[in-house]
């Protein structure tokens, strides 16, 4: 009796890859390839870095972004103090 994963051969495991029938893409998870299809293919990344030209399709990587590239800069007001 074997020792390795259950329900898994000791060949290699193959995934499926969900391919994007516009650009070509390729993802391992079917969400990740809804996401590109909605959000991403073939649109311009919405959200805009306000310390510099980088754009992001998505939030978080713009937020990484900000914390590496500008950490030494002044935080960013998103409300109005009365």
């Amino acid at each position: 009796m074997g020792y390795g994963t259950p329900g898994l051969s000791s060949s290699k495991t193959r995934w499926t890859l969900h391919e994007c029938g516009d650009c070509g893409n390729k993802y391992k998870h079917k969400g990740s390839l809804q996401r590109h299809m909605k959000y991403e293919c073939r649109k311009q990344p919405s959200f805009k870095c306000p310390y510099c030209v980088y754009r992001a399709y998505q939030k978080h990587n713009l937020l990484l972004h900000e914390r590496h590239l500008h950490k030494d800069l002044p935080e960013k007001v998103d409300f109005v103090s009365e």
